[in-house]
């Protein structure tokens, strides 16, 4: 189930500030009490604390310093410093290492999870508790950290009142006023930092209104639902249940309120048994390290601008420390978490019902896959969309239960674990409660239960409908025949903008055009880096279908064009684990990290545009730029683009790309600039063998361009 929160918070109550503001008043009030002793003191004691003074000034600023340095180094050195090309390679070439050290790591990560993963519980808790240590020990150094900064703030702000005091003698002071009243506001400002960080509270914000909540008179079933499953578990707090569109169900604790985040649809799919499975699972949640996930979310969340800032200057290198192992430790825990979830079904709630709940969430990822292709959006009227979209889908469902439940099972049992995955296959979680396959009771919810969630149901289709009449859906999909119309009355041409044909048809439904299209372009232009989208979408179709024929041309796609890495990777790996194949994943994991590690040293190169760049005028084949001149040319016609750079940018010995930059006039609106940015994307995305970038002038106006002999391009030189 997903574990995320879905609502919103009010104003944070001034608590707190409480740190901060203590820990100012208490230096401010130590240095008053300096001031007063030191009227008490022989000039030589106060001369005796000098050296202290200075000890404790140079302890704070190499605590910012150290800190400081340290953080700098996980960033990317190339691109902070420009110097020479040669430093600049070097540089370069140390960030790859660095990067390649770090990829490694993760690796070694995954493989330490998988291998968490075969374990049993005990070696699981063993681990896990090494893991929660470490996190403890971190935890404890970063509060020692901040009360040590704390006092020594404190003991500064208490030096400075002596030796900004003139002796009984008439001798004068060690410091003026000036240097007083900085070095009196500069301690202050760190003992509030410090005070801020070495008592984080954790403040409740008031829930919001949203209208996503559901009422408790429209659905009393649901809500005596989750407050029983809430005492059988041992929590307590005032519980709120909010409808979503998407995701399955998740859970969230706001100070005394619990919010349950419930997708709409799952509510005419499942029983009351079955849902009352799913609650004891979400609430075993909240018992889990509420500690640790309290401190991570105050570090990542909303706080003053005074603890944002002291936890900037002095602890983001441990706070960025104690982000990662935290980030470690959740993905090794998760899989343990999750188990002692579906344990807590197991020990308050009805097996059976808890086994059909998890063979249903996994039919319905299934049938999901299957979907993927009907693009609903377009096939109906925005009147009867939010009932296709809840009710409809609900029956679609149930009917994909009996129709294909039989391969859904078999589906179930050869899904294979992924390495950095969240929650256990749905396989090896049915075996922990007794079964060995998928497991679906009866249907037979009494009439007073599929009233109340048809009336739920039908209450978020009035919300959608409201949405869609204020949105511009309607404007959307008459773009869409629009442009459909106007690409058959010119022929039906394959061109560059072919994949803007490609997507108007899927808004609107027509799957079988998509693919006649697809299965056009690849053979016609089959041989060309432009076919490139087309295999992608084919393979994408292919594959939905349980099709193996689609892989190869998905790998092909990405080979072709780096735009269809991230999703063509992310289709395939899904692909490969739901099938079970486990060769095609060892092939698929090769091929991911090839491709990560080129992407680290090269494609994020590709992809940006910044000074220091070795840039050049780029000198394109004559048939290349009378292409791109014609493009532009014709993009033009009312006269909106003000210049186009076409550069060359060396990335190393082996490899380049040339930037385009289009600078646009002013009266020209954010809207055409990327329509027009849109359409020069997809013409330089459909030109054989040549890597171009794209970029708005006005994003790199860092960017030396002017500057570079030759890069203007358009208007040409001549004109």
């Amino acid at each position: 189930m997903d574990k995320k929160t879905a609502f919103r918070g009010g104003r944070k109550p001034l608590a707190v500030y409480i740190p901060c503001v203590l820990g100012a008043v208490a230096a401010f009030g130590i240095s008053l009490l300096g001031l007063v002793v030191s009227a008490r003191l022989p000039r030589e004691t106060i001369t005796a604390w000098w050296p202290y003074m200075e000890a404790l000034e140079i302890g704070v600023f190499l605590a910012f310093m150290i800190n400081g340095v340290l953080r700098a180094w996980d960033a990317p050195s190339f691109g902070k410093f420009h110097a020479s090309p040669a430093l600049n390679g070097v540089l370069r070439a140390w960030d790859a290492q660095r990067a390649r050290k770090r990829h490694v790591t993760a690796d070694r990560l995954e493989d330490e999870v998988k291998a968490m993963q075969a374990r049993q519980t005990g070696a699981d808790t063993t681990a896990l508790n090494a893991m929660r240590a470490r996190l403890r020990r971190l935890f404890v150094g970063i509060r020692v950290y901040a009360g040590a900064l704390c006092l020594i703030a404190c003991a500064a702000c208490f030096l400075i009142g002596p030796l900004y005091t003139p002796s009984a003698e008439g001798q004068a002071a060690f410091i003026n006023s000036t240097l007083y009243m900085f070095l009196l506001l500069f301690n202050i400002f760190v003992a509030s930092c410090a005070a801020g960080r070495l008592w984080p509270i954790y403040a409740s914000q008031n829930l919001k209104v949203d209208p996503n909540f559901i009422s408790e008179s429209d659905a009393p079933r649901l809500y005596a639902c989750a407050r029983r499953a809430a005492e059988d578990i041992g929590v307590h707090g005032r519980v709120h249940i909010l409808s979503a569109s998407e995701g399955t169900v998740g859970i969230g604790r706001y100070g005394r309120d619990i919010v349950i985040q419930v997708n709409a649809s799952l509510l005419g799919v499942l029983n009351e048994d079955e849902l009352r499975a799913v609650m004891l699972h979400e609430f075993s949640h909240l018992l889990d390290d509420a500690h640790l996930t309290d401190e991570l979310t105050w570090l990542s969340g909303d706080k003053p601008a005074l603890v944002n800032i002291g936890c900037t200057l002095f602890f983001s290198r441990p706070d960025l420390r104690l982000q990662r192992l935290y980030d470690e430790y959740r993905l090794a825990f998760s899989l343990f978490q999750e188990s002692e979830a579906d344990r807590a079904m197991l020990e308050h709630g009805d097996r059976n019902a808890a086994a059909s709940l998890l063979t249903k969430l996994s039919y319905i990822d299934l049938f999901d896959w299957e979907r993927h292709n009907e693009n609903i959006t377009g096939s109906v009227s925005p009147d009867r969309l939010p009932e296709v979209l809840f009710t409809g889908r609900v029956q679609a469902i149930r009917e994909a239960f009996d129709r294909r439940g039989e391969f859904y099972a078999s589906m179930v049992m050869r899904e294979l674990p992924r390495r950095v995955d969240t929650h256990p296959v749905i396989s090896e979680r049915l075996k922990r409660l007794g079964f060995n396959g998928p497991h679906l009771i009866p249907d037979q919810a009494d009439t007073a239960w599929r009233t109340e969630t048809e009336r739920l149901l039908r209450a978020e289709e009035k919300k959608l409908a409201k949405f869609l009449k204020e949105s511009d859906f309607e404007e959307s999909l008459r773009h869409d025949e629009e442009t459909l119309s106007a690409w058959k009355s010119a022929g039906e041409p394959i061109d560059d903008s072919y994949p803007d044909i490609l997507t108007s048809l899927e808004h609107l439904d027509r799957h079988d055009e998509v693919e006649a299209l697809c299965r056009r372009v690849i053979a016609e232009k089959g041989d060309d880096d432009a076919a490139a989208y087309a295999l992608f979408t084919l393979g994408t179709i292919l594959v939905h279908r349980w099709d193996a024929s689609g892989v190869d041309l998905i790998f092909e796609a990405c080979e072709r064009n780096s735009n269809a890495l991230d999703e063509g990777l992310d289709t395939l790996g899904e692909f490969f684990f739901l099938t079970g194949d486990e060769a095609g994943l060892e092939r698929y994991r090769a091929y991911v990290h090839e491709k990560t590690q080129w992407s680290i040293d090269i494609g994020s190169e590709q992809g940006r545009l910044k000074k220091g760049d070795a840039l050049t005028a780029e000198r394109l084949p004559a048939a290349m730029a009378a292409g791109l001149m014609n493009k532009i040319k014709s993009l033009d016609a009312a006269h909106e683009i003000d210049k186009v750079y076409v550069v060359h940018k060396q990335i190393d010995p082996e490899h380049a790309v040339t930037p385009v930059v289009m600078r646009f006039k002013l009266e020209t609106t954010r809207d055409r600039e990327d329509e027009l940015i849109h359409q020069m994307f997809l013409y330089l995305d459909s030109v054989d063998s040549w890597h171009f970038s794209l970029f708005n002038a006005d994003d790199v106006l860092d960017v030396p361009l002017e500057k570079i002999p030759g890069s203007r391009f358009y208007p040409a030189q001549s004109d």
